[in-house]
């Protein structure tokens, strides 16, 4: 009976493929509702747990999954056999970088159930969603996932993400004085709540977190914001998972004061060593730390695809100037069939604007987002990159 099963099982799915090939079979996208959030969360936890234990999405991520029309509108959906059986999402982000303000469409949430695997779903609404971000003006889109996966939708892995490794015996030796620093767990009515947020804020590379929800975003992936108290006063903040040996993200006025938290830190939670996620925007923090770090590790800051060359190159060669790591000098790119650009840099003036002087490199789409964005330095004649292309933890989906 099991073998006649299967047997039926691939058979269905070989035929739904070869009328997915010949256009026999098409699918309409939706938009999902508030009506739609339980049938929604069930489709996603039942996917992702398919083949990776148990999920509770709702509890994981609330910042993007509660049963409003706004949040669950930003899910297009196929319904097969009158149910929902594959999902994307398409989630806005405003990035703040070197000075320009950036759209950035986040995709998450990217499931089939398990019995309509292997039919084309996926892909089909990847086009869909692909389609819909690059008609809605969005300069880049990000996500995380499986790199051979996404390239065939114009995402590639590139960009960065710090990781600096302390451990609590090294401390001492390195000088920094953790006395006076307390930590309470910041929640929405927190009198110092105010402090975070306008430190936040105060970030020249930061994704927006309104105030309504700072909490919220800040606990995102069973995470949770801690406030590091002096007296009465913010130090700083940080954001930890349940065990507080992997900190995702630590915010402080100067790098002393960061030091300072992340050593306190270790105390107050027992631990022997703790990880801190910086951006490789943070130039002066990840020198700091790597001064008294056991171990620095580099990563991938997961997928991206730009679709506003100009406008986003732009931005992140004025985070280079305005962190001092940028020297003067021109470079003419050809990216893809029809974008070449000027791109240069003079003084604390940046330019990126297109041109039909001769390419002093050319490189595909895929190509170029990997060697501009990094992690590696590219092979080219001037000295800018890779340029620091990275979305904090809390507000990725």
């Amino acid at each position: 009976m099991v073998l006649l099963e299967l047997r039926e099982y691939r058979t269905q799915r070989a035929q739904a493929s070869a009328m997915i090939r010949s256009g026999e079979m098409s699918d309409t996208i939706i938009r999902l509702a508030a009506a739609d959030f339980g049938e929604a969360m069930d489709l996603l936890n039942y996917a992702f747990s398919y083949n990776h234990g148990g999920h509770d999405f709702p509890t994981l991520l609330p910042k993007i999954y509660r049963p409003t029309d706004e949040l669950m509108g930003c899910n297009y959906a196929i319904r097969r056999d009158g149910r929902l059986v594959a999902a994307v999402g398409v989630f806005p982000l405003t990035w703040h970088v070197g000075g320009a303000t950036l759209r950035v469409a986040a995709i998450g949430g990217v499931s089939t159930h398990p019995r309509y695997r292997g039919r084309g779903l996926m892909s089909t609404l990847m086009r869909h969603c692909v389609q819909e971000i690059r008609a809605a003006g969005y300069p880049l889109s990000w996500l995380s996932g499986m790199r051979r996966r996404y390239r065939h939708f114009g995402y590639e892995q590139c960009g960065s993400e710090l990781l600096f490794t302390l451990k609590r015996e090294d401390l001492p030796a390195a000088g920094i004085d953790v006395t006076g620093i307390e930590f309470r767990r910041l929640t929405g009515d927190d009198p110092l709540l105010a402090d975070a947020q306008r430190m936040h804020t105060a970030q020249p590379v930061r994704c927006e977190r309104p105030a309504a929800e700072f909490v919220t975003i800040c606990s995102s992936w069973n995470n949770c914001p801690y406030a590091a108290v002096v007296g009465n006063e913010l130090a700083g903040y940080l954001i930890a998972g349940e065990d507080g040996s992997r900190v995702t993200e630590l915010v402080a006025p100067d790098v002393p004061a960061t030091l300072r938290i992340a050593a306190a830190w270790c105390a107050h939670r027992d631990i022997a060593e703790v990880t801190i996620a910086v951006s490789p925007a943070n130039t002066d923090l990840a020198r700091g730390l790597d001064a008294t770090a056991e171990a620095t590790t580099v990563r991938f800051a997961d997928s991206w695809q730009v679709f506003d060359w100009p406008a986003v190159l732009t931005a992140l060669l004025c985070e280079r100037v305005r962190a001092g790591d940028a020297e003067p000098g021109r470079l003419v790119l050809q990216i893809g069939q029809t974008e070449r650009l000027r791109l240069s840099v003079d003084g604390t003036r940046v330019g990126a604007v297109p041109t039909d002087e001769p390419a002093d490199s050319t490189m595909d789409e895929i190509a170029a987002m990997r060697a501009l964005f990094g992690p590696l330095q590219p092979p080219l004649p001037v000295s800018w990159f890779p340029l620091p292309a990275h979305i904090p933890h809390a507000d990725r989906v």
